[in-house]
């Protein structure tokens, strides 16, 4: 039996998957509640500041302007973040440890070089002038996720590499992978076991609540900085400023 096929059968087993009902049923999941998101406006300040390039003087100007409701600002992110999920290539391949750990592709070698110019993308190389031409060999995988349960805290696979997983409970994979009639059966080659495995890896490193979390409140403080600057360019807080000057050289 190929080790991939093996490996793969006890890393699902492990994860043990999610089941709703009977129909709804994944073989993978990844627990991904909001539990340490903090988007009170204080810590959104803080990282406006720290992740965003805002100054506390831009954020105490502009403040009395800045509308900010931590609940509807919650609901809005999450939901970003969930139409996002598909559309992040991110999640759809690996590091270069990964790639060293299952034997996968991921810097070219050997490099390729060309002329730098204003059109190309920069990878910048060893010699001023010059940059490297598409660096990376990475494989970048098919998958499709979906949230599952109360609230959407279970991150699942849906498909993976044209195969469809969801329907699949952790065990029943598990022991079709172990099974060679039934592994052919159904297409999971060496392969395909071989680069699932690797994502299966992969993920269970980066979704996670505490990381998920960390998410929603980078976004939101992003979200809170646009206001903070569309507000400094805005003709209320202009005028607001001119009412100021005014009352002082009449004072």
């Amino acid at each position: 039996m190929n080790i991939f096929r093996k490996l793969l059968a006890e890393a699902i087993s492990r994860n043990a998957g999610y089941s709703s009902n009977r129909h709804d049923r994944w073989p993978l999941e990844f627990p991904v509640g909001l539990y340490y998101a903090d988007l009170d406006r204080d810590n959104i300040e803080q990282l406006a500041v720290s992740e965003h390039g805002l100054t506390m003087q831009q954020i105490e100007t502009a403040r009395p302007l800045v509308k900010w409701n931590p609940e509807y600002v919650w609901t809005d992110v999450q939901g970003q973040m969930a139409e996002g999920l598909n559309d992040n290539d991110g999640n759809r391949t690996y590091s270069p440890k990964t790639a060293v750990r299952y034997g996968l592709p991921h810097d070219r070698f050997p490099q390729r070089y060309k002329r730098r110019t204003n059109e190309c993308a920069y990878y910048p190389a060893k010699k001023e002038g010059w940059v490297r031409e598409s660096p990376y060999t990475c494989k970048m995988y098919r998958a499709e996720f979906s949230l599952a349960g109360r609230g959407g805290k279970h991150l699942v696979v849906d498909e993976f590499d044209g195969k469809t997983l969801r329907g699949w409970s952790a065990d029943d994979l598990a022991e079709t992978l172990l099974n060679n009639e039934e592994c052919h059966y159904h297409g999971f080659t060496n392969q395909f076991c071989q680069g699932l495995l690797a994502m299966l890896d992969e993920w269970t490193q980066c979704f996670t609540s505490r990381i998920t979390s960390n998410e929603m409140e980078f976004l939101a403080a992003d979200q809170y900085a646009q206001r903070v600057l569309e507000v400094l360019a805005s003709e209320e807080f202009a005028s607001r400023q001119f009412a100021a000057r005014s009352s002082l050289c009449t004072a």
